[in-house]
């Protein structure tokens, strides 16, 4: 059986953030968008406010991406042996509050 799974997928698994900073520029973009707009949507089931939070702070506007990208990345630079998926959701909670009730 032939299974293909992109590397961002990959990003999702037992990849650290020490593997993950090794990967291209656009592997590194795509996962961190997929992770911020997955958790806007997870959020607007718990709290619209802070779906509508982590919207505004990620935005559509590609210099503010770029911006945020690179902020998320120096970040992870700090916690190599920490997950990035994690990592993107405490950046989150940290903009726009908790998950949790």
């Amino acid at each position: 059986m032939l299974m293909i799974v992109s590397v961002s997928a990959q990003a999702g698994q037992n990849v650290k953030i020490r593997e993950f900073l090794t990967y291209d520029d656009k592997s590194q973009e795509y996962f961190l968008a997929s992770t911020i707009w997955t958790a806007a949507v997870i959020a607007t089931q718990i709290r619209q406010d802070l779906a509508s939070c982590i919207a505004d702070w990620y935005t559509n506007d590609p210099m503010i991406i770029k911006k945020r990208n690179a902020e998320i990345l120096d970040t992870m630079k700090g916690y190599p042996d920490s997950y990035p998926s994690g990592l993107v959701v405490a950046i989150l909670q940290k903009q726009c509050g908790k998950f949790g009730q």
